[in-house]
């Protein structure tokens, strides 16, 4: 059954939309090696992933949950129009070179998502989650890194908050969604018990109000070592957010475990779990190539773990839940494009004579990736609900 677009879920247009930005980002690479375009693409592509891909997953999975979670109205098709515009107006600014325009309308982007989000709490008859207070706190870690990044090139500022800002924007707004809605949810998408379960918690209000207070420092933790990265001691504030999400995944999410009958999708959500802390492990032993560590992070860790969240929710939506346990070849061959564009990116800063060149083919390798995940899903994303539950891609 074909989709009424009037009544659409939130998803159906902004992960499409991030799938596009996702590929104009990267694609910044190859067109800088083979001189297509004259300016360096570092900055701008950097905030395109993170203020086009990131946030367009980001705010596309959870205003699709909110209302559920809430009990809370949803959204409608002129706010989900609103932000689409929104992230596509800044991520254009960014790929123009025009990146103060574009951090201030990601701003207004973020601020009018929240306004939306607001409005809607009051009418929320359930007790939220207790891990989103942390998820907004992300958001709002998006929201004054932006601001910052702009202010700090019109005042003097003092010298940490510039580093302080790009911090917040860059990793506080994916990990701290990634731990608020994770602790919840993503149990669920592996297989396991949830410490949070929603029945227990309504039966302990003070045990909601424990786990809540719990994940609020979870966040706030996070966010003192990029305090304590950004005053200079990168491998200390590296170290700590690498031991803080080991003992969250340990707690939480127990990837080390064996799990009876995992599908493909399950098996790729863990893999990305498992890639998160190890950026930040190596990053105080070869500090001198700290990004190309940290995109170990960015690229088998959050972006693998956008996608494979992404296919749980686009499945589902589609009326396909017993996919969730197929076993899907085609993924595993994403899974492989994707580690490959790692280790690619990874190996550049090792080869200094090839670096661009390095860097350029990582992208090419994550971009079929990424269009091959997008083929599989497209009709899923264009499928209301299946009559035929078992049909497999």
């Amino acid at each position: 059954m074909n989709v009424r677009w009037r009544d659409a879920e939130p998803y159906r247009l902004l992960f499409p939309l991030g799938t596009l930005l996702a590929l104009a980002g990267v694609s910044l690479w190859p067109l800088f090696l083979y001189k297509i375009i004259p300016f360096y693409p570092g900055a701008p592509h950097a905030r395109t992933m993170i203020e086009g891909f990131s946030a367009c997953f980001i705010l596309g999975f959870l205003s699709t949950a909110l209302p559920h979670m809430l009990a809370a109205p949803r959204f409608t098709l002129a706010e989900i129009v609103l932000w689409c515009l929104g992230l596509l107006s800044a991520s254009a600014l960014h790929l123009a070179m025009r990146p103060i325009a574009g951090d201030l309308t990601f701003a207004g982007t973020l601020i009018l998502f929240l306004g939306c989000v607001a409005v809607r709490i009051p009418r929320s008859n359930d007790r939220p989650p207790p891990g989103l207070p942390t998820v907004f706190l992300g958001v709002l870690c998006a929201l004054a890194g932006s601001l910052l990044q702009v202010i700090d090139l019109y005042t003097a500022l003092p010298a940490f908050v510039q580093p302080f800002s790009r911090l917040l924007l860059n990793q506080a707004f994916l990990l701290l969604p990634v731990m608020g809605v994770g602790a919840f949810i993503l149990p669920v998408f592996v297989g396991y018990p949830r410490r949070q379960s929603p029945h227990l918690l309504a039966a302990r209000p003070h045990g909601w109000l424990r786990e809540t207070a719990y994940m609020a420092m979870l966040g706030l933790i996070v966010i003192a070592t990029i305090a304590i990265e950004a005053v200079g001691y990168v491998r200390i504030g590296n170290l700590l957010r690498g031991l803080l999400l080991l003992f969250f995944l340990a707690r939480h999410l127990p990837v080390h475990r064996r799990q009876e009958n995992p599908g493909t999708i399950a098996w790729l959500t863990r893999l990305a779990l498992m890639a998160l802390p190890i950026g930040f492990l190596l990053i105080p032993i070869w500090n001198d190539i700290k990004l190309s560590w940290l995109h170990i992070l960015y690229i088998n860790g959050l972006a693998l773990l956008i996608l494979s969240v992404a296919s749980r929710v686009i499945v589902a939506h589609g009326g396909f839940q017993k996919l969730f346990r197929a076993q899907w070849s085609v993924l595993w061959w994403i899974f492989a494009l994707i580690t490959l564009a790692m280790l690619t990116r990874v190996a550049a800063d090792w080869i200094p004579t090839r670096q661009y060149t390095h860097y350029a083919y990582a992208a090419i390798t994550w971009i079929a990736g990424l269009l091959i995940w997008f083929g599989i899903m497209i009709k899923f994303l264009l499928t209301a609900e299946s009559p035929q539950p078992d049909a497999a891609p």
